[in-house]
């Protein structure tokens, strides 16, 4: 799956493959809230299968 973030700079394309591999440095609680709390956001499920990776 792949998703854009809209950056001040303009949009950067991001892919999930390897994604946890690639950032497996601290994560920030606040971060980790709206992860696993989003409404209507794509990666809320796929979160919640892998949270307990952190």
């Amino acid at each position: 799956m792949d998703f854009t973030v809209k950056h001040f700079a303009g949009n950067v394309k991001y892919s999930s493959d390897g994604f946890l591999d690639k950032n497996k440095d601290t994560v920030f609680e606040d971060l980790v809230n709206v992860l696993r709390n989003g409404k209507r956001m794509p990666h809320t499920d796929r979160f919640k299968r892998f949270q307990s990776l952190l």
